[in-house]
């Protein structure tokens, strides 16, 4: 949590502010900050705070806080476009991404941190030290969000605003169908930019081109980490560009965790996702709550693999979902 700290001070995302100058409507709607420890998938232990943005429901429209996000058949499509007509890919995602969005000078938004985690912050930044304050016996500092942070609700929708302006800025047009995805002529051929929130894809004939073009961008967002080449894992998918003209997608992480998941040993082969009495229900045992809740998750997480990978599971994975 110290590091994560850090971060969140080396890029200013909050700024001071006295507690005898906030009202009491304001200390009740400021967002409480939650902090969460994870373990990643390589086995690194993560630290990140986010703010409950929950309670911002009942002030803030929808309208106000709906961002674009890229459709997977605007990935597909644009896929099935690299490869026949033969060009580069990059992938890359940019770190921090929301905490590079302003909130505007004119939203003010607050934001708390209490117990042992005010302590924390106040460790990073000793300047915080002078406005933590005692509420109901527990030491609160609040804070001014200064930066798009995780858990806002409109977090998304001002990431999208700056990621969209910065590719428009370099000369690259909105696609009509699909707002996260932006096109432009480069020496005498179209390279596309499309993205998911913070995980991009760039594709152009020219890598050279897609260097320039992911240059521009590093220098305004930080370093990025890059992927080149035929293979890349990109939203879940890895995805292979084959010499055929063909793109092969699979997921094969994700059903290894379903079977995980499942708990129970699974061997041998056979000719269907199916068996021929799939659409046979039996209502003399009802699952216990815990299989229940179980059965669901495998089916919503089975129906994401279908969409992406494995068409053949539609029709036992669409019976399940009913």
């Amino acid at each position: 949590m110290l590091k994560e700290y850090e971060q969140l001070d080396e890029l200013s995302v909050f700024g001071t502010v006295d507690p005898d100058k906030i009202d009491m409507v304001e200390k009740k709607i400021a967002l409480r900050a939650i902090n969460l420890i994870k373990e990643k998938r390589c086995g690194k232990i993560k630290g990140r705070t986010v703010a409950d943005g929950s309670q911002q429901r009942k002030y803030v429209s929808r309208d106000e806080t709906t961002s674009p996000i890229m459709s997977l058949q605007a990935l597909l499509a644009t896929l099935i476009i690299d490869v026949q007509e033969g060009r580069k890919i990059q992938t890359f995602d940019v770190p921090g991404a929301y905490l590079h969005a302003e909130i505007p000078k004119d939203e003010k938004v607050y934001m708390k941190f209490e117990g042992d985690f005010a302590d924390i912050i106040c460790e990073v930044n000793r300047e915080y030290k002078k406005f933590v304050t005692v509420e109901r016996g527990k030491r609160v500092l609040y804070v001014c969000v200064l930066m798009a942070i995780y858990g806002m609700i409109e977090s998304a929708l001002r990431w999208y605003e700056l990621f969209s302006s910065t590719l428009t800025d370099m000369g690259f047009i909105i696609n009509p169908c699909d707002k996260c995805t932006v096109n432009k002529i480069i020496n005498g051929s179209q390279c596309t930019v499309c993205w998911y929130v913070d995980d991009i894809k760039v594709s152009h004939v020219d890598e050279n081109v897609i260097d320039m073009v992911v240059d521009e961008i590093e220098a305004k967002f930080g370093e990025l980490s890059r992927s080149k080449g035929n293979m890349h894992t990109f939203l879940g998918m890895d995805i292979e560009i084959l010499s055929d003209k063909k793109v092969a997608i699979s997921t094969p992480q994700h059903i290894e965790e379903v079977i995980s998941d499942l708990g129970e040993e699974i061997k041998g082969d056979v000719a269907n996702p199916a068996k021929s009495k799939l659409f046979n229900v039996s209502t003399s045992c009802k699952l216990s709550e815990e299989k229940a809740e179980l059965f669901h998750k495998l089916a919503v997480k089975l129906l994401w693999i279908t969409q992406r990978s494995r068409p053949d599971l539609e029709t036992g994975i669409s019976f399940l979902c009913t």
